[in-house]
């Protein structure tokens, strides 16, 4: 009897965890008595006693001839709900990142890394997506080359000649998210263990990346015209990181954007140093 007891509330606290995780969400259907009775190596009397039990609780309902539902009090809050802000100052970037992509459509969201939807071209977006669909099936069913689309790459590089650097469209790469590009240049320059500036405060995403990479993170106090450049200086004689990854332009999350004096000092320590600078602009 108390092995069957048990039986009964593993398969009670199976149903559950599978609701609390979401597998199974108000007005799903659970397995057939049969079928859970095999997944779970129990008898079918076990199960029935298991639902039955359930369906006293509220968690399920019978509907007769159709199986147990689950009902739609039965569903816990997620943990997330529950979390309450990071008091230390190196504050989780996956955290940050849940409440950023999580939260209310209706609150606001300055460190995100995008425009308001009212900001944006809408009807041009659109008119492109309808363009594209219009296009050749390849381009809504095959894979691209390794580069990117070469059009876009050879508009890129006119552009660049423009600002007087020499790069052909074969030294384009395209990708797509900054964040992807970040990721790329981590994976090819960087280490576990090796030590990688970012500003602070940076993008949430830029830490989270870096945390993925086993890398040590170390902050540069950011301010209205850039980097501190004294501090700058003195974190790379001391740390000697391998990376420096910044955002010059409209800075995420303060707004500030890089002086020219600034960038100067920057580069003058870097290129003393060896250490390479990864810029994330946004140009919109």
């Amino acid at each position: 009897m108390e092995s069957q007891q048990t039986r009964t509330f593993a398969i009670m606290e199976a149903i559950r965890q599978r609701i609390a995780t979401r597998a199974l969400v108000p007005g799903n259907r659970l397995p057939s008595i049969r079928q859970f009775a095999k997944t779970m190596h129990a008898s079918p009397s076990t199960v029935v006693q298991a639902y039955d039990r359930l369906v006293a609780e509220g968690v399920i309902a019978a509907r007769q001839g159709s199986g147990f539902y689950v009902t739609g009090r039965a569903l816990p809050p997620l943990a997330l709900a529950d979390a309450t802000t990071p008091a230390a100052r190196a504050i989780d970037p996956f955290w940050v990142s849940r409440q950023s992509l999580d939260s209310d459509p209706a609150v606001l969201k300055p460190g995100c890394g995008w425009l308001p939807t009212d900001w944006m071209p809408i009807e041009a977006l659109r008119k492109a997506f309808r363009s594209v669909a219009r296009g050749e099936n390849a381009v809504l069913s095959d894979y691209g080359s390794t580069r990117g689309g070469l059009r876009l790459r050879r508009l890129l590089s006119s552009r660049f000649s423009e600002d007087g650097l020499d790069i052909n469209p074969d030294q384009v790469l395209l990708t797509g998210s900054g964040t992807q590009a970040v990721d790329l240049i981590c994976r090819l320059l960087v280490r576990r263990g090796d030590t990688v500036l970012v500003d602070d405060p940076c993008y949430f995403n830029f830490q989270a990346l870096l945390r993925a990479h086993e890398v040590r993170i170390v902050g540069v106090p950011y301010t209205a015209t850039g980097p501190d450049t004294e501090a700058f200086e003195r974190i790379v004689l001391q740390e000697k990181p391998r990376v420096y990854i910044t955002n010059s332009a409209l800075h995420n999350p303060t707004g500030a954007t890089l002086s020219p004096q600034t960038a100067f000092r920057l580069l003058s320590a870097a290129a003393t140093s060896d250490v390479l600078i990864v810029e994330d602009v946004d140009f919109r």
